[in-house]
């Protein structure tokens, strides 16, 4: 159970940082 929070957390903050990134590269 744990990991598998782990797992849907980590998935979670690669989604935000590419949301981030392309919000970047848009800016820019």
């Amino acid at each position: 159970m744990l990991s598998q929070k782990n797992i849907f957390k980590s998935r979670f903050l690669n989604l935000q940082y590419t949301l981030i990134v392309r919000l970047y590269t848009v800016v820019i």
